[in-house]
């Protein structure tokens, strides 16, 4: 994003905007003034970073991008919707409509915006499209109202208190439809994406990647439409060459610092999988065509976006990333002899060096009838003794089972949160093509 400088804003709870919790007096928006919750405040306490601030703006950015992508795919409301409370025990997994979903990720994104700090004066956007003129001063207002005059375009009924307005708010004179209202919501969310960047460009460094890394992994799927060839929302756009490389040196720049090393390169090695399918499925898009597979595209896209909740997990919900390596991904991991020679390679060429010496120099001592009891006896001399050996042998034997034991962990780890990419149907007669291959 482009800098674009702009004043500090107020309080997030300021005269104008009539949404903001109560808890939200006192946030500061743009700027951050006096009394307000730093972002990029990175105190230390026990002389250790503090990088709560950093874990907010990853979760704001985040949620940017869910947000952003629940309401531009949000359709028009079916007929005939259940009336009343659903029936218990409820389906943890689908209560809720698209709607519903919708509602949850907008209220998520401007509760998290209030605590980071980043709900700022709406005066202050850059605006790329005419905004709206209302009576909202900060942006987590606004937000609410544009969802909620949305909703109401696409004929999603009731939902104004939901969203945080009173009756005769929720039915105002302004009444557009569903285009309107997603270019208004496309221009507003541009412009307050572009003004958190300036914002949080000015904290402490790894701020802004933070919010940069949430919101490029998020939008993986949520911006993803994937039908498309090319473009802002096709599969080359989100995960080509330029912008996977980026997102691999945000995961560096972040890692040990904000996220845990296996983490990163968990997300790493199945950004790499998903890459490598984005790249198959570009140059197999004829056959695809050619073959009338072309659900093919949507069923890969339902299972990039259980890849992106397990991206969430790891990023947003504090997950333990041990947990993720169940028994059968070690035990197939621990089937793998490349560990021992990947990562013990230099040890295994010196060893062999030795040991071809060490037989060298006998074979001369034998066939040249020379008494190799004087050499034994120097060695024995020094300590060198054949149960000092042995007990050389048992602790570097020791050192190198528990290092391979943590390779063969890591290498679990960094498999067990990644939803492989489904093969690619080839033409008829043809085999599948698994990614990579």
């Amino acid at each position: 994003m482009s800098g674009q400088g702009s004043t500090p804003g107020s309080t997030a709870g300021s005269a104008g905007s009539s949404h903001a919790p109560p808890d939200a007096t006192g946030t500061s928006g743009k700027g951050g003034s006096a009394g307000s919750k730093a972002v990029g405040g990175g105190a230390a306490q026990d002389g250790k970073a503090d990088n709560s601030s950093k874990h907010a703006a990853l979760r704001v950015g985040w949620m940017m991008a869910e947000a952003r992508g629940n309401l531009l795919r949000l359709g028009k409301a079916p007929g005939g919707l259940p009336q009343g409370f659903p029936a218990l025990p409820l389906d943890a997994a689908g209560e809720r409509t698209s709607c519903e979903q919708t509602v949850e990720a907008v209220k998520v994104l401007a509760n998290l915006a209030i605590e980071a700090g980043l709900d700022l004066e709406v005066s202050t956007l850059t605006k790329p499209t005419k905004l709206p003129e209302t009576g909202e001063a900060t942006t987590s207002g606004l937000l609410r109202l544009l969802t909620w005059r949305r909703l109401r375009a696409l004929d999603w009924k009731d939902l104004g208190p939901t969203l945080g307005f009173a009756a005769d708010e929720a039915n105002d004179s302004m009444h557009l439809g569903a285009e309107e209202t997603k270019e208004q919501l496309e221009g507003f969310l541009w412009a307050w994406d572009e003004a958190i960047q300036d914002e949080l460009a000015a904290q402490e460094y790894g701020t802004s990647s933070s919010y940069q890394l949430g919101r490029g992994l998020a939008e993986i799927y949520w911006a993803l439409d994937p039908d498309a060839r090319s473009g802002p929302e096709s599969w080359e756009k989100l995960l080509g060459d330029e912008r996977a490389t980026a997102l691999r040196l945000l995961l560096d720049r972040l890692s040990l610092t904000v996220l845990p090393s296996v983490s990163a390169s968990a997300i790493e090695f199945a950004l790499g999988k998903w890459e490598q399918f984005a790249k198959d499925l570009l140059d197999s898009w004829e056959a695809v065509e050619k073959d009338g597979s072309q659900d093919f595209r949507a069923e890969a896209g339902k299972d990039l976006k259980i890849q992106v909740k397990k991206w969430k997990d790891l990023l947003l919900m504090a997950a333990d990333f041990t947990d993720f390596g169940d028994l059968e991904t070690i035990a197939d991991a621990s089937r793998s002899s490349r560990h021992i020679f990947a990562f013990y390679l230099p040890e295994i060429v010196v060893g062999a060096v030795a040991s071809g010496a060490l037989g060298v120099c006998l074979y001369f001592l034998v066939s040249s009838g020379t008494s190799y009891q004087a050499p034994l006896s120097a060695l024995s001399a020094l300590g060198l003794t054949g149960s000092v050996g042995v007990g050389i042998i048992k602790s570097f034997s020791q050192g190198v089972t528990n290092r391979v034991h943590a390779a063969t962990a890591l290498d679990a780890v960094k498999k067990a949160p990644t939803r492989d990419p489904p093969p690619i149907p080839r033409h008829r007669g043809s085999p599948e093509r698994v990614p990579g291959d």
